[in-house]
């Protein structure tokens, strides 16, 4: 016989709900105290230009215009030392000329002749003949101007002359190159390059038509690291009428600098000009360590204070992972993942609401407001994070309600379906 309910303590619908809600708001819950809930702006009511420009628009240039063209033949310059022989001149009639075994590492052949500098003016000085210009010449060319010479002042018989020119050192350029990245290199006292972990200097000796920012990075350690700015400058010039008083403003511009970045879009111009990335004696190749760009979280997410990565982007959701946060477990604990369930049920949803803080300009702020489950279906919706962008996730206020009332209430069915009357139900309810 079925035991009738005492009609007593039977309690309305509607004032158990009231109850319900009243002790919601009693609990204080940060869903209904959110300061920035009723003020934060959805994603898609913001304009494009809030988002910024992804990261992972950036490529890295061509490495090929870090490089100087190279000329089909070499040309001489100022620097450059010449072997020349002139038989009754450089050398007695009939003698075999010097052969001279270029050192080890370089890559020229053996040359012959006595040594012969290039001066400043790019001129060479021969015996018993005016100097003779060779800056921007060849090797065959000065040859010919040499025999030239001497047959014109009748010092050698025409057809019958002998004068050999090469080259017998290459000029060299004198850089130094700074890096303040991790992959900077060090000279050991064997004279090798070690790989160091603190920023570096090192001086570099290059060759001509070598002396360019490609291999000096080469040389030096390579592309700048992850720790390091993508943008190399190259400064040049010694700053005239430096006194104490003198500003760094005014140094600074008194210094040429030429920035040469090395992730660009690919419909933007480059900034720098082909002769720009030659390198002079007396340059600074200067790598500057990045500086560290960070995003907060808080919430319910872990407080932390977390770097952005250099190359690449990342959204509201990634950052959650990043940051260990709840997505989508459906109020499941870590207790799961070893196989101990500790709440029965189904579990409290998982909170949704992310409030991001972004400074502006002009020392504003905006705050947007981005929904978790709306980013699990549009990919619109999961902005980039930004440098110095607060992230705080909170539950909205229905899954705040749904999780007290998951904690609070707790329903216990029992009985038979045999038929509806033999249904019996209890409902125990739990009020903080």
């Amino acid at each position: 016989m079925r035991n009738p309910i005492d009609s007593s303590r039977r309690i309305p619908v509607r004032t158990r709900l009231g109850l319900l809600v009243l002790a919601a708001g009693m609990v204080g819950c940060a869903s209904w105290t959110n300061p920035t809930l009723n003020t934060s702006i959805p994603v898609h009511r913001l304009p494009p230009e809030v988002f910024g420009r992804p990261r992972e628009e950036e490529k890295t240039i061509p490495l090929t215009v870090l490089r100087q063209k190279q000329p089909e033949v070499y040309q001489f310059d100022a620097g450059d030392v010449l072997g020349v022989f002139v038989e009754g001149v450089l050398g007695k009639t009939g003698d075999a000329p010097p052969v001279n075994i270029p050192q080890t590492g370089s890559n020229l052949p053996p040359a012959i002749g006595y040594p012969i500098l290039v001066q400043e003016n790019g001129v060479i000085t021969l015996p018993l003949i005016e100097p003779i210009e060779v800056k921007g010449k060849s090797q065959t060319q000065v040859q010919e101007e040499v025999r030239r010479a001497y047959t014109a002042a009748n010092i050698l018989v025409p057809g019958r002359e002998r004068v050999i020119v090469t080259l017998l050192k290459q000029r060299l350029y004198r850089v130094t190159v700074i890096r303040q990245d991790s992959g900077g290199v060090i000279v050991s006292a064997g004279g090798q390059l070690v790989n160091s972990k603190r920023g570096t200097g090192i001086s570099l000796e290059l060759n001509a038509y070598e002396n360019d920012v490609l291999n000096a990075l080469a040389k030096s350690g390579g592309l700048p690291g992850l720790d390091a700015s993508n943008t190399i400058v190259i400064q040049r010039g010694v700053a005239e009428g430096v006194t104490a008083g003198t500003t760094v403003a005014q140094v600074a511009a008194a210094t040429q600098q030429v920035r040469v970045p090395l992730r660009m879009r690919p419909n933007e111009p480059l900034p720098f000009r082909p002769e720009d990335i030659i390198l002079r004696t007396g340059d600074i190749i200067f790598i500057e360590s990045r500086d560290t760009e960070i995003y907060y979280t808080g919430g319910l997410l872990p407080v932390a204070e977390l770097p952005l990565p250099r190359d690449y982007d990342l959204d509201v959701m990634e950052a959650v992972t990043q940051t260990r946060g709840p997505l989508f477990n459906g109020g499941v604990n870590f207790n799961n993942l070893t196989g101990t369930i500790t709440n029965n049920g189904v579990g409290a949803p998982s909170p949704s609401l992310v409030t991001v803080i972004r400074k502006t300009p002009n020392c504003g702020q905006i705050t947007i407001r981005v929904d978790l489950n709306r980013c699990a279906k549009d990919p619109r919706e999961r902005i980039l994070v930004q440098p110095g962008d607060f992230l705080i996730l909170q539950e909205s206020p229905g899954e705040a309600l749904t999780r007290f009332v998951y904690q609070k209430v707790s329903f216990n069915f029992l009985g038979f379906l045999i038929r509806q009357r033999d249904l019996t139900a209890t409902v125990n309810t739990v009020f903080p």
